[in-house]
């Protein structure tokens, strides 16, 4: 299979690269109109170029786009230059365990392109806050039922020798 590349695309591609490569990496983000092989050309170069030990590739597309973007990408990788794409589907209602996180890292080091939609990346990260603030509150119902126990303690004596003085 064979693809060219216009100048405009490779103009993207490479802008993209040099972003990611820099040190102070931020987000990019860039306009590109229907039909200027979006899904077919500059994602999975992006994803061949991108891939590597230290970063996991993600590319976010609408749901409706789901299906069509991992098969271009899959047929992308099929041939001489192989990779693995894999598909996070997660919502609020999806309980946390390590599966997604193992799943995650297998996909970093085999440097495979993680297919995803907004929604699923949105309750990813809403459910990791919760857990978060989940724990955070007790870690503080912990340190105060410390200090209530120290003040119960603390009464608890002080009624002790209130008692013992009225015997």
């Amino acid at each position: 299979q064979s693809i060219s590349v216009r100048d405009n695309q490779l103009h993207l591609v490479l802008e993209y690269n040099a972003d990611a490569l820099n040190d102070k990496r931020r987000s990019e983000c860039a306009e590109m109109h229907t039909g200027e092989s979006k899904a077919t050309v500059v994602c999975p170069l992006l994803g061949f170029m991108l891939a590597s030990d230290g970063a996991l590739v993600t590319q976010v597309v609408p749901q409706s786009l789901l299906e069509f973007s991992r098969s271009c990408l899959r047929s992308a990788f099929a041939g001489v230059v192989r990779r693995s794409v894999l598909t996070l589907r997660f919502d609020r209602f999806t309980p946390l365990t390590p599966a997604p996180l193992y799943a995650l890292r297998k996909a970093k080091r085999a440097r495979a392109v993680v297919v995803t939609t907004p929604t699923a990346l949105k309750s990813l990260v809403l459910k990791f806050l919760e857990c978060a603030h989940l724990l955070d509150q007790s870690m503080v119902a912990k340190m105060e039922g410390g200090l209530v126990e120290g003040h119960i303690g603390r009464l608890t004596l002080l009624f002790e020798a209130s008692s013992e003085t009225r015997s």
